[in-house]
């Protein structure tokens, strides 16, 4: 029966649906544990690093007034779609 045939089609598809969504939770946790790391960082030692980058042997991405900034802002943005995906989903 095409019917029958079409929902273990599905059966599987959510089988493996299964699998990346452990890997999506996994992948979250490192992505959150960097985004903590760059915010500590930002947060205690980029000004220092920032006044002091003419001295070091060469220019790092970084210390530009933006980058750090814009990627915290981009995560957060992002964790905000996602967990309004999720609760739409719930």
């Amino acid at each position: 029966m095409e019917r029958l045939a079409e929902i273990e089609k599905l059966l599987f598809q959510c089988e493996e649906d299964v699998k990346r969504l452990e890997q999506i939770h996994k992948e979250i946790t490192q992505i959150e544990e960097n985004r903590q790391k760059i915010a500590q960082y930002y947060d205690s030692q980029y000004m220092q690093d920032f006044d002091n980058q003419d001295n070091f042997a060469r220019d790092y991405a970084m210390l530009d007034e933006d980058s750090i900034w814009n990627v915290l802002t981009s995560l957060h943005s992002e964790k905000i779609a996602l967990i309004k995906t999720l609760v739409n989903a719930i």
